[in-house]
């Protein structure tokens, strides 16, 4: 199902943050670059992580590159 609802990566104009973990074993660091590609942003990977970032230790990185993210885009 999901192949069909693919979203038409040339009419996005929103800002798009990509995070991954280097230890997840659901969506590996390959999909996660590849999806920061198809929309022409860098894909920010963290060490030391799994699936569930905001869960381990070190979360606070994890939310600290997203409220910073957040306002360099002043949203």
């Amino acid at each position: 199902m999901l192949v069909l609802n693919l979203p038409h990566i040339s009419r996005s104009k929103s800002p798009l943050l990509v995070l991954g973990a280097k230890n997840d074993r659901m969506i590996s660091t390959k999909e996660v670059e590849a999806t920061a590609r198809a929309y022409s942003v860098k894909a920010e990977l963290f060490d030391d992580m799994a699936h569930d970032m905001m869960l381990e230790h070190g979360w606070q990185d994890v939310a600290n590159k997203i409220l910073d993210w957040l306002d360099k885009h002043d949203l």
